[in-house]
């Protein structure tokens, strides 16, 4: 039987929500993933938080592994790699000074100008040249992907542009597969977790009531608001603040 329990903190920033279905080798996880730009009330202050980047990972439980074939947002790199490129030539012939005077001499020239006659009396060895003109255009597609399977079950969340992210980055879609890696447990699932970088937070004063400006004071007040966050979710950690969890199992 699947089951499954979510824990979101602070909703209006992130909420993950997660199942299991059933599967013949395992389950399937698929996942709904929302990340929003908010603000939030912190003492004397009102602050809009959002996030350059967030992680999202699988941590199986024992005796379980995610199949790896089977990962969302994988970036395949094709065997081979072919380049479309567009080529413009041109090319603009010179005239010869010495070849004309001769062409005249021999009358093969009825019909010379008569700027082309008085260069050409100047000086019969002269060369009139052009450059070769080459351009070389190359047609490239670049490929975002905002859910990114990046290895060690972990999924990087950004922006094409990297700005804030805000929005919903998965919808239902299975982000993985579970399996059992041994017969050493009737129980297959994984935890699932949205993490951000301290150094990813996008923090931006709206209303102080305090009356401090400065860049010291702002940069003071960066700290405190991750360290408010990191309480709201009761996390240690010094680099990363988790801000959901979900676990799916399926017991059978």
């Amino acid at each position: 039987m699947a089951s499954y329990d979510d824990n979101n903190s602070l909703p209006q920033l992130v909420e993950l929500s997660a199942k299991m279905l059933e599967a013949p080798d395992g389950g399937d996880v698929h996942a709904t993933l929302s990340i929003q730009s908010e603000e939030i009330d912190i003492g004397d202050y009102t602050v809009n938080v959002g996030f350059r980047a967030a992680y999202l990972c699988v941590d199986p439980y024992y005796g379980s592994k995610t199949e790896p074939s089977t990962k969302y947002g994988m970036r395949k790199v094709p065997e081979i790699i072919e380049r479309k490129t567009t080529t413009d030539k041109t090319l603009k012939t010179g005239v010869s000074m010495a070849s004309a005077a001769e062409a005249m001499i021999e009358g093969k020239m009825s019909a010379v100008d008569l700027n082309l006659r008085s260069s050409v009396k100047g000086s019969k060895s002269k060369t009139e040249t052009r450059d070769l003109s080459l351009s070389d255009k190359e047609d490239r597609v670049i490929r975002h992907i905002s859910v990114e399977s990046i290895g060690n079950d972990r999924w990087k969340i950004t922006e094409e542009d990297l700005s804030t992210l805000h929005g919903y980055y998965l919808s239902g879609e299975r982000l993985c597969q579970i399996v059992q890696r041994q017969q050493l447990s009737n129980r297959t699932g994984a935890t699932l977790r949205v993490q951000v970088r301290r150094k990813d937070l996008e923090i931006d004063i709206t209303e102080n009531r305090a009356f401090f400006g400065t860049n010291n004071k702002r940069k003071l007040i960066g700290i405190l608001v991750a360290k408010y966050l990191s309480e709201q979710m009761r996390d240690g950690s010094e680099d990363v603040i988790t801000f959901s969890s979900s676990d799916v199992n399926n017991e059978g």
